[in-house]
């Protein structure tokens, strides 16, 4: 009853919410998968290797896509009249609260939470945040930023797909559901 309510309160459109399910259950069995080899202990999360960096740059594509799905929700147009950059993602942060969201690994209880988005900042909308500008590197100039593809900086870009899914079409389903990507 109360997500029906909430459904059409926030025109939750059921393609999009599937698409994006879709999108995020990849990630986070990617991330698992890589949960296998990887502890994310305090070294841990500094390895880096080509698994990571894969991860990285499919959570952070799927990032921008959900920024410029809520700009366009909201009838916001590119600032530089093209394309979306991180100058208008930022105007998010003001509106969705994101930057008080945080994500923790239930079965790891020495994994200091992550907050993805608790230093973004207008004046630096690149390079605040630190796994998104990690990605932008090593997707420009692998050969060059190869380290930057560190396993925390991927798991901050999935903990911040996770952070949009619930900003886009709320934490019930998550949180309430029992189906794989609930769990």
């Amino acid at each position: 009853y109360f997500y029906d309510d909430l459904k059409n309160g926030i025109k939750i459109s059921e393609k999009d919410q599937r698409s994006q399910e879709q999108a995020l259950r990849i990630l986070i069995e990617k991330l698992d998968e890589i949960l296998l080899f990887i502890e994310p202990s305090q070294d841990g999360l500094k390895s880096y290797s080509h698994k990571v960096r894969e991860l990285l740059i499919l959570a952070c594509t799927e990032v921008e896509n959900q920024w410029r799905s809520l700009l366009q929700k909201a009838n916001y147009s590119p600032q530089n009249g093209r394309d979306f950059t991180t100058i208008d993602y930022v105007k998010l942060l003001s509106k969705t609260h994101i930057a008080e969201y945080e994500i923790g690994l239930k079965n790891f209880d020495s994994f200091v939470p992550s907050k993805p988005f608790a230093n973004w900042t207008n004046t630096s909308p690149t390079q605040s945040l630190v796994w998104y500008d990690a990605y932008n590197k090593t997707k420009h100039d692998r050969a060059q930023n190869f380290p930057l593809s560190q396993f925390q900086f991927a798991i901050d870009a999935v903990a911040a797909n996770i952070i949009l899914y619930c900003t886009r079409f709320s934490p019930l389903l998550l949180l309430n559901d029992t189906h794989t990507l609930s769990g």
